[in-house]
């Protein structure tokens, strides 16, 4: 649903200002954690229909399928959605994710979805997204592999284990591929978008922050 339906209209306050990036981060990492605290106490919610954690797509055999079939036509994006692909795969194998927690996510934990009035949240808009999913899924469109202090501000107030940290860009990536071969799937292709930010490389990434070669 977007801002144009529903009640949002009639919210109060305005979205956060940006002059200081960083403590904008900082401070929408902080409310996120207070956010997931809150989701965390709502049991018994299942899956929506058509969305996975990130498990249970890097190892769809399926991607495999769609980026050989359409390999002569996108020779260079194809290399590098295999190539983050492969990668993620490794970081992800003795993760164990299947026995982790999750819980419903927002989705786009964004600046544009969050209202304010009197420096307090009044509004969180558009959870088209949401879902059952490991909580460091929040970060993808909210960190967008870039944003590095969303990350540090929710850690200040929710320490993330070391198990999460690693999860971060491989969560990322399989986000990205999973949309690149939906557009396979669909023969349609994006504006470059997906290859961009699978390039895109921040200080947090750690030994993810790897060149694509």
């Amino acid at each position: 649903m977007g801002i144009s339906g529903g009640v949002f209209p009639y919210l109060y306050g305005e979205p956060p200002s940006v002059d200081n990036r960083a403590a904008e981060q900082r401070a929408r990492g902080r409310l996120m954690a207070q956010f997931h605290s809150d989701l965390g106490k709502l049991g018994g919610i299942g899956q929506r229909k058509d969305w996975r954690r990130c498990e249970e797509i890097l190892f769809d055999s399926e991607l495999d399928r769609l980026l050989s079939r359409n390999e002569k036509l996108f020779p260079e994006e194809i290399r590098i959605l295999r190539w983050h692909l492969e990668r993620a795969r490794r970081r992800v194998e003795e993760l164990k994710l299947h026995s982790r927690p999750g819980i419903v996510i927002h989705g786009d934990f964004t600046p544009w979805n969050l209202r304010f009035q009197d420096g307090k949240l009044s509004g969180i808009l558009d959870f088209e997204l949401a879902h059952w999913d490991h909580r460091v899924g929040d970060f993808a469109l909210s960190w967008r592999g870039k944003y590095d202090e969303v990350i540090y501000g929710y850690d200040e107030v929710s320490p993330l284990e070391l198990e999460e940290w690693e999860l971060i860009t491989p969560m990322w990536w399989a986000g990205l591929i999973e949309n690149a071969c939906r557009h396979l799937k669909e023969g349609t292709w994006d504006d470059g978008w997906i290859v961009r930010k699978l390039l895109e490389r921040s200080p947090l990434m750690g030994q993810d922050a790897v060149p694509f070669r």
